[in-house]
């Protein structure tokens, strides 16, 4: 009988997560997110995806509103690596805590003592739910109105 070699259970968690990660990508850094919102639910976190960091769950609604950038699918929003100084300055100023995780099982927890999220939250989801209602009535009015060319006359008209 050969020799055998006995495996560390970090390297092979390691290891696994890196064949997961390779396997089904974005899948993988969602379930880590989950793991990492269970303990800190009241952080934005951070998950770096190449040269990009994501955030999802209700943090979508923070980094969209201090950013600008646009929702995916309605459940994240992606931005550069370069961005993230400025992003990470915003948050200090609203006091709300965050996490920054790069895949490496290394991450930074910057926690504010006067951490706001939950309203911050709160606040931007309305605005972010409010403007997402506008943006579907304005795209059907506009196929109405280019389907009807009277309904236009007729709103300007309403509108004087």
């Amino acid at each position: 009988m050969g020799k055998q070699k006995k495996i560390s259970s970090v390297f092979l968690f390691i290891y696994l997560t890196c064949v997961c990660y390779y396997l089904f990508g974005d899948c993988m850094l969602y379930k880590v997110w989950e793991c990492l919102k269970v303990r800190h639910k009241l952080s934005v976190i951070f998950m770096k995806y190449g040269n990009f960091y994501k955030v999802y769950g209700d943090d979508v609604f923070i980094v969209w509103k201090i950013t600008g950038y646009r929702v995916i699918n309605g459940d994240h929003v992606g931005f550069p690596i370069k961005a993230l100084g400025n992003v990470m300055k915003r948050l200090e100023i609203l006091h709300v805590s965050y996490i920054v995780y790069d895949n490496r099982d290394d991450y930074l927890i910057v926690d504010d003592v006067r951490n706001c999220y939950k309203s911050v939250v709160e606040e931007f989801k309305k605005l972010y739910l409010a403007e997402d209602r506008i943006k579907k009535v304005v795209n059907k009015f506009e196929a109405m109105v280019r389907n009807d060319g009277k309904m236009l006359d007729y709103y300007e008209e309403l509108w004087k």
